[in-house]
């Protein structure tokens, strides 16, 4: 006596008669959220960037323009991003 196995429904793979029947939709990664306070209002798809900081949340223009005040700590700032550049 043969019995024959089949696959757990779990695993079972469902296939349309025909292509017709098929809609490809993206994932969730594409979806953009409603409502969310992480949302950047202000992020610029043209810049080529995939994650742009929201400014409310990352600002630190505040402490820039303290460094930018004082010359001989502008002139090291300046030096650093010099040699960063180099690198």
């Amino acid at each position: 006596m043969h019995t024959e196995r089949r696959p757990l429904p779990a695993f079972t793979v469902l296939l349309p008669k025909d292509k017709r029947f098929i809609t490809h939709v993206p994932t969730g990664r594409f979806a953009k959220p409603q409502q969310s306070m992480f949302t950047n209002d202000a992020f610029d798809e043209k810049s080529g960037i995939s994650e742009q900081p929201k400014k409310v949340y990352y600002d630190n223009s505040a402490a820039f323009r303290k460094v930018t005040k004082d010359k001989k700590v502008k002139e090291l700032y300046d030096a650093c991003i010099q040699c960063m550049q180099e690198m």
